[in-house]
């Protein structure tokens, strides 16, 4: 929640407290880690359905903590960079990715 956290003190005109942000940032990186380990596990040892699983759990996780701009490239990378048969249709709000898929016109 750091990303979120630093945005609502910026809109709030308030410094945000240190002690709270360092603690927020350890534990998005340790989730982070735990994320990018299943996405490493996927790509070696399982097959394309499970690492784009493991891709939307990591871009599921950084929308939640507010990170616009890292969960933008999460899902371009869950996309496939934009090569896929399909067209999917994203939306972020509240902190959840919903997604719905149309077939290729």
């Amino acid at each position: 929640m750091a990303p979120f956290y630093v945005r609502v003190c910026q809109e709030l005109s308030e410094s945000p407290d240190a002690a709270l942000l360092d603690s927020l940032k350890n534990a998005n990186r340790q989730d982070l880690a735990r994320l990018d380990e299943a996405v490493r596990d996927a790509e070696e040892n399982l097959g394309d359905v499970e690492q784009r699983e493991a891709l939307l759990a990591r871009a599921e996780y950084l929308s939640g903590i507010g990170d616009k701009v890292r969960v933008s490239q999460a899902l371009w990378l869950w996309l496939g960079g934009g090569g896929r048969q399909q067209h999917c249709c994203l939306s972020l709000s509240a902190g959840r990715v919903r997604r719905s898929f149309l077939p290729c016109l």
